[in-house]
């Protein structure tokens, strides 16, 4: 059995016999996880029909382009290539869980047959296979395709982008980074960090090819050229819409303070006065920091405020930030699957037991396999380039398994790499070498597999559980489920507010108001718990209890709209017009939307 020889095999898709055979078998078992996996989720899962976070912004934004609503009236907060393609799904099958779910699992089976194709640069046929069979037996794939998230869009662009540059290395050619660079553009609108690959690739190019430097220059240029194409557009719609000429999103600065606070541990840590939902982070990010600058801030100036504030803290802290940095590189290749939407963890899937693959056996062979490769061929380098964007992402934001997703497939390939190592190791009896793969492999198997620290999200997923039956108008059981979360940790973040706001919307005020006096207790929930119970007690006609509470949480959040309409709104009960008409007035000026019905009423005076 001779070692293959990587960066041999010219990049293709068309194959007769060994292949293919080799492959089917694969993408079989990959559709067959994929169906029963949603068939369990539809009928037992909350999420299926209830999405939270992320993906509950994702669905509203796609049924406002569902509605008609294409351009939108401000920059965009969030990537949009997902929306978009969420919107136009919604369009042509109508909204509902089933479509998009459909298709992630066919860019799913199509990311295992780009792993497969890739590998067939670096490996022989048989290898190649076990690269799309480790792709296969990772759950996080199927984990993902079956939530309303930008993931397996973005992993899927990502290795598209990654096929047509291999290819257009083994070319040569100057028209051949055309098409990498438009989808590097694509995989940016999914996730802007993909743009880290522009300046990677340009610096890999101009390094390798000195001493052809005008034909290198011109195939950068093309490669940037082609990406800008396809961005620009989404920059020049921000500008004409929102008056922000933002490259493509405007969320990137509270993304970096999220990972490197005073707080921060490697993951993600919220600032105080966030509440960690996307749908209200933009106000809390303009309004805190109005707060701690002592005058109003616009949104670029917000922005500004938060990146500055936070790279000067680590600057000025350098043990800190290196400390940091550590625990960001561990946690990165660690096994556990960090979580800030929905937890790996605890899928109660029973399909998923039939993609038993854990991240650190992955990581440990593909350590192996890096080892093992020369990284003598051009297909190795950018192998090797696409698998530093996520990391480095991490490195500079903070660990989730969302940001590490991308690196997966491209693991796959190095850790077949290391299988076929090992392998001819055992079948040519070379003992010596076994204790030297042993000596590197166990070393970071057991650095990936140890617990950084006690893990107990527990809380955390009933809360999830019940925000997403909430959504579907269950709140009995996400009363329950808040219960569950109770008896975990009474103290979990934001648990008291939901179940407030379940107690609410069943018609129990009274119940409601004595959750909300429990989320008092916590300290980041505490301003919005004052609002809250304000509203209660409006609701039930005790107007001067109402008052009281809304004015504690106007001086906590002196700043926010929200506070402001709903005094406006008990003013206007109580008769107070001018009082009504002055926090409506601030309230709008804070960028809130008031209903048509106050408006009028006080018009009307």
């Amino acid at each position: 059995m001779k070692e293959h020889k990587p960066g041999v095999n010219p990049l293709s898709w068309k194959w007769s016999g060994k292949p293919v055979n080799l492959l089917g078998p694969v993408l079989l078992f990959g559709l067959l996880v994929r169906i029963g996996y949603m068939i369990w989720a539809s009928r037992y899962s909350p999420f299926f029909n209830g999405p939270i976070v992320d993906a509950a912004l994702y669905h509203k934004w796609a049924l406002e382009i569902y509605q008609g609503n294409w351009m939108g009236r401000e920059a965009f907060y969030q990537a949009p290539l997902f929306p978009y393609l969420l919107g136009l799904i919604y369009s042509v099958f109508n909204p509902g869980p089933w479509a998009i779910r459909i298709i992630h699992g066919m860019m799913g089976l199509g990311n295992i047959f780009l792993v497969f194709v890739l590998s067939r640069t670096l490996l022989p046929p048989f290898w190649s296979a076990a690269a799309a069979w480790l792709c296969t037996l990772y759950p996080g794939f199927v984990f993902f395709e079956n939530h309303l998230l930008s993931e397996t869009l973005s992993v899927h662009l990502f290795l598209w982008a990654l096929f047509f540059s291999v290819r257009a290395v083994q070319k040569e050619t100057l028209l051949s980074w055309t098409v990498p660079g438009l989808f590097i553009g694509l995989s940016a609108l999914t996730k802007p960090n993909t743009l880290l690959l522009l300046v990677f690739l340009t610096i890999w190019l101009i390094a390798t090819g000195r001493k052809h430097f005008l034909n290198t220059l011109g195939k950068a240029s093309v490669l940037m050229l082609m990406a800008a194409l396809v961005i620009l557009p989404v920059t020049l719609r921000n500008w004409l819409v929102g008056g922000d000429a933002a490259l493509i999103s405007t969320n990137g600065a509270m993304t970096f303070v999220h990972g490197n606070n005073p707080s921060a541990v490697g993951t993600l840590a919220l600032p105080q006065g966030f509440s960690g939902n996307i749908e209200t982070q933009k106000k809390e990010e303009i309004e805190v920091a109005s707060s701690l600058s002592g005058r109003p801030l616009t949104h670029r100036e917000a922005r500004h405020y938060w990146f500055t504030s936070s790279l000067k803290f680590l600057l000025n802290h350098p043990r800190f930030t290196s400390r940091l940095e550590l625990l960001k590189l561990w946690r990165m290749i660690g096994n556990y699957e960090y979580a800030d939407n929905y937890n790996m963890h605890y899928d109660e899937n029973p399909v998923r037991y039939f993609m038993p693959l854990p991240f650190a056996l992955l990581f440990s062979l593909a350590t192996w396999g890096m080892l093992k490769s020369g990284w003598g061929s051009a297909e190795e380098q950018v192998y090797g380039i696409f698998l530093l964007v996520p990391f480095m992402t991490m490195m500079i934001f903070y660990m989730t398994s969302r940001y590490r997703f991308p690196a997966v497939p491209i693991l796959t390939i190095f850790a077949a790499r290391g299988l076929q190592s090992v392998m001819m190791i055992l079948k040519q009896r070379r003992w010596k070498d076994l204790l030297t793969a042993g000596m590197a492999v166990v070393p970071v198997m057991v650095i990936s597999f140890w617990p950084i620290e006690k893990r107990d999200f527990e809380a955390r997923q009933w809360i999830s559980e019940g925000v997403a039956l909430m959504q579907q108008g269950n709140f009995e059981k996400a009363v329950e489920r808040f219960g569950h979360a109770a008896e975990k940790n009474p103290s979990e973040e934001g648990l008291w507010i939901n179940m407030g706001n379940a107690l609410h919307s069943m018609g129990k005020p009274e119940d409601a108001i004595q959750a909300y006096e429990k989320a008092l207790k916590v300290k980041s929930d505490g301003p919005t718990a004052l609002m809250l119970m304000g509203v209660a007690y409006g609701e039930m006609g005790r107007f001067a209890e109402s008052e009281a509470y809304l004015m504690r949480a106007l001086k906590e959040m002196p700043n926010s709209g929200e506070v402001h309409l709903y005094l406006s709104f008990l003013y206007n009960k109580t008769g107070r017009k001018d009082e009504a008409k002055f926090h409506l007035k601030t309230a709008e000026e804070q960028g809130i939307q008031a209903p048509a019905s106050l408006r009028m009423s006080l018009s009307s005076d």
